[in-house]
């Protein structure tokens, strides 16, 4: 057995591993082996062996193969010796040689298949890494309608028919819905929803900007025609005449009937006005800006639309003015909400709150509440929709309105304008003044406890003056 200028000594199936160093410093590896007639023939290794540090700070050595068509794969295992690296490597470039080998043979076993469930999480992942929003209802969509049909198949297998039989999944559920009103089936939109969550998947998963995503080299969802659709609902807005009664009813408590009317005169979508802080209203300017959203379900910060509008200025009403300023002052600081509200109840309960509130203020006009295939009741939304219907009816300009209001396409402006352009007869001007009773230092009304306990018994025994007798707030 030779020993080598390291120090160190190996025996193998050729002899034994050894280091030189020749008088240019220059560095070989071989083997010593011995000779029938007693001496000893050196021998350089093949292959090479490069040393790492892992994630503990220890070295270690890997050793890489030579194979005679030129490629040079990786070897497992790693090595804590450089000699027994260089060894294992002039072991496998050997037996390569004698057994032809390719490098396929070097290659890592294939662990299963990536199931689309699995595939599905990677990229939902992924997606929520990048700030994109609605991630959380894709989950939702894949898990209900998607991932029992073709969660557990492999991605790189799934094909056009099986696509197919999804869209045809969600066709059927469209057509119940057609056929037998609201309380069956899904809307054509819902069902736009999956299929844009299927599509989206099966995209990233042959073009994806992360090459780990990149799992296919096709798309079978591309060419298939979407699902089936339902007739777009109508909208509806609340009158202003309508709103004054709304925001002057005392049997609403004081803080959602102030919350209505700050959704209403800012316009702003829910998600929106939920992330609004003091530090984003400049009284002196009067003017909020919008910059951030609040998911509504979860409460967790929520990425705004990456369109042109979605970061805005909206000037603040002259009517909302007081309102503001008073709950200004008795803000306990500048990063908490303008509507706390919002945060204490999510938007599954908001949207019968407000229909609710109209129910107890007397504003039963039927269009409100109606509810069919083509026509969509009020919700807390509707705040929005309202507000935007109103700069129509005050003449705002249309390129102002869709500023404000944070519309990509002036067509979505447009259609709040066709909204409100065929009305005649009094409805009240847009933007009314709002009732003194919504400031927190008014006397005239109860506290929001002693409310609740009578309101039930308050129109009968002792009827409020009408909306139109109670005094509007001044500044």
């Amino acid at each position: 057995m030779t020993k080598s200028k390291s120090g160190q000594t190996k025996t193998g199936a050729f002899g034994t591993a050894e280091r030189r160093v020749d008088a240019n410093g220059r560095v070989s590896w071989g083997r010593v082996v011995a000779l029938p007639d007693g001496g000893t023939e050196w021998i350089p290794l093949q292959g090479t062996a490069q040393k790492f540090v892992g994630a503990n700070g220890r070295p270690y050595w890997r050793a890489r193969a030579s194979l005679p068509d030129g490629k040079r794969p990786w070897l497992e295992p790693h090595f804590a010796r450089e000699d027994r690296a260089r060894e294992y490597a002039d072991e496998k470039s050997r037996e390569a040689v004698d057994r032809k080998l390719t490098v396929s043979h070097y290659a890592p076993p294939k662990g299963p298949a990536e199931s689309c469930d699995d595939y599905f999480d990677r990229l939902a992942t992924a997606r929520a890494s990048e700030g994109i929003g609605g991630v959380r209802k894709e989950r939702y969509d894949w898990g209900k309608w998607i991932s029992p049909r073709i969660g557990p198949r492999p991605i790189a297998e799934v094909t056009r028919d099986e696509i197919e039989d999804i869209r045809n999944v969600l066709d059927a559920e469209v057509k119940k819905r057609l056929a037998d009103g609201l309380d069956a089936g899904m809307s054509g939109k819902t069902a736009m929803n999956i299929w844009s969550t299927l599509r989206t998947t099966f995209k990233e998963a042959m073009s994806a900007r992360d090459r780990s995503l990149r799992v296919r080299t096709d798309d079978p969802t591309s060419g298939h025609k979407p699902p089936l659709q339902t007739p777009n609902r109508a909208k509806t807005f609340v009158y202003p005449n309508e709103f004054v009664k709304l925001s002057a009813c005392e049997d609403v408590e004081r803080e959602w009937r102030q919350t209505f009317a700050i959704a209403t005169y800012l316009y702003v979508r829910p998600e929106e006005l939920e992330a609004l802080t003091w530090e984003d209203v400049d009284l002196d300017a009067r003017t909020v800006s919008v910059s951030k959203a609040i998911d509504a379900r979860t409460g967790a910060a929520k990425a705004m639309p990456t369109t042109a509008n979605a970061v805005r200025t909206i000037p603040i009403e002259p009517t909302l003015l007081p309102l503001l300023v008073e709950l200004h002052e008795r803000r306990e600081s500048d990063q908490a909400p303008i509507v706390p509200a919002l945060r204490e109840r999510n938007d599954k309960f908001r949207a019968q709150l407000f229909r609710d509130a109209l129910r107890r203020a007397g504003v039963t006009r039927p269009r409100l509440t109606a509810d069919t295939l083509t026509l969509r009741q009020v919700d807390f939304r509707s705040c929005r929709d309202t507000g935007i219907t109103w700069l129509a009816l005050a003449k705002v300009p249309l390129p102002a309105m869709q500023r404000r209001a944070g519309h990509e396409d002036i067509a979505q402006t447009n259609a709040y304008v066709k909204l409100g352009e065929d009305l005649s007869g009094s409805i009240g001007e847009p933007f009314p003044p709002l009732p003194a009773s919504l400031l927190p230092s008014s006397k005239s009304c109860l506290t929001d406890g002693e409310r609740a306990k009578i309101k039930c018994r308050r129109r009968e025994s002792n009827p409020r003056p009408s909306a139109y007798e109670t005094p509007a707030l001044t500044i």
